[in-house]
C-alpha cells in the first residue's frame, strides 16, 4: 500500500511538471493564466497519479465494511466536531510556522490561502471542493482503511490520518489534515459509507478555504463578520459535543494478532513506509526551498 502511495506521490509531481512543460511548447500563452497552469496539475493528479495509486494499492486483498447508516442529528454533530478539530489544528499549524519562522528566520505562509487567492472561484469549486474530497476518500479512506481494518480501527484511523495529513506537504495543513482525519477514518470504519465523509470533506473545504477568501474578494466586512461569527459558533459547538460524545467513541480490534500488539512496528518499519515517509519529507522540503 505504502509503495502505490508512494508512485502516487511521485506520479503527481512527474505528470503536473510534464503536462505544464508540453502545454508551454505547444501553447505557451495559455500557461500565463494562473487557472489553466491549476488545470494541468489537476489533470496530472487525478486522471494519471491517483488511478495509478489505486490501481497499485487495490492489489491489496481488502476486507468488507460492515454497513450502517448515520441519523442526521449525529451527522450534523460530526459535523460540528470536525470543524473544531480543523480549527484547533489550524491554530496548531500557526503555531509550528511562527516557530520556525523564528527558529529559522523563514517566511510564514500558507499555501492554501495563497492558492485560493490565485485561483477563480469557479476552479476551486470544481477541484477544491468537489474533486479533492470524491479523490483523496476514496484513497485515504476507502483504499487504506478497507486494507488497514484487520489491524484494528486505532491503527487504521492513524495510519490513514497521518498519511493524508503528510500528502498535503506543508505544515500548515498537516495538523488539521490530521485531526479531522482522525474523525473521517473514524466515521468510515462505524459505517462503512464513504458519502459520509464525502460530504463532510466537501463541506470543510468549501467553508473554511473558499468561502472566507471569496467575501475577502468581495472587499465585504459584514459578511467576512457573519462569517467569523459561525466559524467561532461551530469551533465552540464542536468542543462540546466532543466532550459530550467522547464516551461513545469506540476502538474495535482487528482480527489479525500481532505479538505484544505492536502494530506500529509491521506499519512504520517497513520499506513501503520508510521510502514513503522520505518522499513526504522531500515535500516539506520542497517548500522551504520555495521561500
Amino acid at each position: 500500500m505504502c509503495f502505490g502511495l508512494f508512485f502516487l506521490l511521485l506520479s503527481t509531481v512527474l505528470a503536473g511538471y510534464d503536462l505544464l512543460a508540453a502545454a508551454s511548447l505547444l501553447w505557451p500563452d495559455m500557461v500565463a493564466d494562473a487557472d489553466a497552469r491549476g488545470i494541468l496539475a489537476a489533470v496530472g493528479q487525478y486522471f494519471i497519479a491517483f488511478p495509478i495509486g489505486a490501481i497499485l494499492i487495490s492489489r491489496v486483498p481488502a476486507d468488507p465494511m460492515e454497513k450502517k447508516t448515520l441519523s442526521a442529528q449525529d451527522f450534523f454533530q460530526l459535523l460540528m466536531i470536525a470543524c473544531f478539530l480543523l480549527i484547533a489544528g489550524n491554530l496548531l499549524g500557526y503555531g509550528v510556522n511562527f516557530l520556525i519562522n523564528r527558529l529559522l528566520g523563514l517566511p510564514i505562509t500558507n499555501p492554501v490561502e495563497d492558492m485560493m487567492s490565485n485561483y477563480s472561484l469557479a476552479y476551486t469549486l470544481v477541484f477544491v471542493v468537489i474533486a479533492a474530497p470524491l479523490w483523496e476518500e476514496f484513497v485515504f479512506r476507502k483504499l487504506l482503511i478497507d486494507r488497514l481494518n484487520r489491524l484494528g480501527d486505532r491503527p487504521a484511523m492513524i495510519i490513514s490520518a497521518l498519511l493524508f495529513g503528510l500528502f498535503h506537504g506543508n505544515f500548515s495543513q498537516l495538523f488539521y489534515a490530521f485531526a479531522v482525519g482522525l474523525l473521517f477514518g473514524y466515521i468510515y470504519l462505524r459505517t462503512g459509507r464513504l458519502r459520509y465523509t464525502i460530504v463532510l470533506h466537501m463541506f470543510v473545504n468549501f467553508f473554511f478555504g473558499v468561502l472566507p477568501v471569496a467575501i475577502t474578494q468581495e472587499n465585504s466586512d459584514f459578511l467576512l463578520g457573519i462569517w467569523a461569527v459561525l466559524e467561532l459558533g461551530l469551533a465552540v459547538a464542536g468542543f462540546v459535543m466532543l466532550i459530550r460524545r467522547r464516551r461513545s467513541f469506540r476502538l474495535l480490534r482487528g482480527w489479525i494478532r500481532l505479538p505484544h500488539h505492536r502494530w506500529e512496528h509491521l506499519a512504520f518499519l517497513n520499506p513501503g513506509m520508510l521510502l514513503l515517509l522520505l518522499a513526504c519529507a522531500g515535500l516539506f522540503a520542497l517548500e522551504f526551498v520555495q521561500l
